[in-house]
């Protein structure tokens, strides 16, 4: 955060991408991205990115957290990861076939 000024103003840094769940963390705010001061922060990011003409982005780990960021105009905002999909896809099947051999 103290050296975001630096960062945006670097050739060759083409896009600013923020990981919510690092930054609250750092923040003392371990998983809690929704915590007032984590958004503060990523809000600020976002201003500064802007001012240096620099694309946004983040990771969206809740639905409420990528409409939150989509609605602030971020520049691409990653809805899923692929572990999560997995896993909960895997849940999915596994509650699915449970069903028909409890049957």
């Amino acid at each position: 955060m103290e050296n975001l000024e630096d960062i945006c103003a670097t050739p060759g840094v083409d896009a600013i991408f923020i990981g919510p769940a690092d930054l609250a963390a750092s923040l003392g705010h371990l998983g809690n991205m929704g915590h007032p001061e984590v958004l503060e922060a990523i809000s600020n990011i976002v201003d500064v990115a802007r001012s240096h003409k620099q694309p946004v982005g983040t990771l969206a780990t809740s639905t409420d957290f990528a409409e939150w960021a989509i609605d602030r105009k971020f520049n691409f905002v990653a809805v899923a990861q692929d572990t999560r999909l997995l896993v909960d896809h895997s849940a999915e099947k596994l509650n699915h076939f449970r069903t028909k051999i409890s049957s």
